[in-house]
């Protein structure tokens, strides 16, 4: 939800929030002078200044009254100067009683000297006064105040955001912060406000970005990425049936046009170099049942094996049975296999009945790791993406695939669209693969 449409309403009015609690109460004085009005400082917060982030603004703003300062200092003690030698002025030139003469000229040069010095110091320490009005916080003290009311949550999001939704948050992410946690969800969100109250530093700034399985992305992070590094020269590629995190990830590309990238070109890649005529016909059997429109991929003239389901009979011969079929693949000079589960724990099972069971050289595939030569892969489907295989075996220990589910859907969408030559289900039953085969 953080990552949401609805997040860009709430920050918007948010950082609106922000800018007004730097709207001065006052006109800006050195001692009894105004130097400047607090109708014109807001305007150039507001106005002339737009291209700043706020704390740059005020930045600004402080140098502008430093100058103002700088340059009426001499106008302000000449004044004080003026004012008291008229008096003195017209004392000499007034009261004929001597003594009440020299007691009157000394205690107005000594109230000259006293003004001049209160006025000296006040010229020192009216712009840092001045400012002292203007709260100082973290862009993490602002994020964590966001979520301190879930009422103007709900209000901030014009009423977007259901009350129910918005005390969620609030109670969610208080425990979050307690603990000092952010969430991946979280960083959007702060890069947004960054970008809008602090800037970003230009050696973090870049031409050109281009980011794979954007699909992947929120719209929040697309939207504070661009914004943070100042350019519209993205490139996005992505599939949408294989957004495997649909409680973050985009189920379609018209928002993040129309309101990230308006003068973006859009293009659909349908041709797959990847799989046979034969395994993509099944795949594109999995797009229909999901309840968005994805553009079915068309794979170039490329036929192959039809894909098989081949029964588990004995949990005992398990692994026997796929060390049999590897091996009568391998002797057709098929190099690389790969067995996929739908979640970790099914892999973790393979996994131990291999070492237990086999002398294969079998390796279970973690984040962010690279493949061994030469070994067989088990990996969960989500961590599939991207990868590819001569060879890609699905199989199903204790999870299925469940038609209910439009994540179970794209996570078989991503396993069955893996290998290059031939694809094999492996399991109790031919349902919980979801799509028909010919055995």
């Amino acid at each position: 939800m953080k990552g949401s449409k609805v997040f860009h309403v709430i920050m918007n009015n948010y950082i609106k929030e922000i800018y007004q609690t730097f709207y001065p109460a006052a006109d800006f004085f050195v001692d009894k002078y105004r130097i400047y009005k607090k109708e014109r400082f807001i305007k150039l917060l507001q106005d002339d200044f737009h291209y700043l982030p706020l704390y740059r603004r005020i930045e600004k703003l402080k140098s502008i009254l430093q100058s103002d300062v700088k340059r009426k200092k001499k106008e302000m003690l000449k004044r004080i100067e003026t004012f008291y030698d008229e008096k003195i002025e017209r004392a000499l030139y007034s009261a004929k009683d001597p003594v009440k003469r020299r007691a009157y000229v000394s205690a107005a040069l000594d109230k000259k000297s006293e003004r001049l010095d209160s006025m000296k110091s006040a010229i020192r320490t009216a712009v840092t006064s001045y400012m002292k009005q203007f709260p100082k916080k973290t862009v993490f003290q602002y994020y964590q105040e966001l979520f301190e009311e879930p009422e103007r949550l709900v209000e901030l999001s014009q009423k977007e955001l259901s009350s129910e939704d918005a005390e969620l948050l609030c109670q969610y992410n208080k425990q979050l912060f307690s603990k000092k946690i952010y969430e991946r969800e979280d960083l959007s969100l702060l890069l947004y406000l960054q970008v809008n109250l602090f800037g970003i530093d230009k050696d973090f700034k870049a031409k050109n970005i281009v980011i794979d399985e954007a699909q992947d992305y929120t719209f929040m992070e697309l939207l504070s990425l661009k914004k943070a590094v100042d350019t519209d020269m993205f490139t996005l590629v992505g599939d949408l049936a294989q957004g495997i995190h649909s409680y973050r990830g985009l189920t379609s590309w018209k928002d993040v046009q129309a309101d990230i990238f308006p003068r973006a070109t859009y293009a659909e890649l349908k041709k797959s170099y990847r799989t046979t005529v034969e395994i993509m016909e099944k795949a594109n059997e999995l797009l229909k049942m999901l309840p968005y429109h994805f553009p079915e991929v068309e794979p170039i003239v490329r036929h192959g094996s039809p894909p098989e389901f081949i029964e588990q009979v004995d949990a005992e011969q398990y692994t026997s049975r796929l060390e049999n079929l590897i091996e009568g693949l391998t002797s057709v000079k098929l190099k690389t296999f790969a067995l996929i589960g739908k979640t970790m724990k099914d892999c973790q099972t393979l996994y131990k009945r291999f070492n237990k069971q086999s002398s294969k050289n079998v390796h279970l595939l973690g984040e962010n790791e690279k493949i061994p030569k030469d070994a067989i892969v088990i990996v969960p489907a989500y961590l599939a993406k991207g990868l590819e295989f001569d060879v890609v075996i699905i199989f199903s220990i204790d999870e299925i695939y469940s038609r209910q589910s439009n994540l179970d859907i794209q996570l078989l969408y991503v396993a069955m669209t893996r290998p290059l030559h031939r694809l094999y289900f492996y399991g109790k039953n031919k349902e919980d693969f979801l799509v028909q085969t010919n055995k």
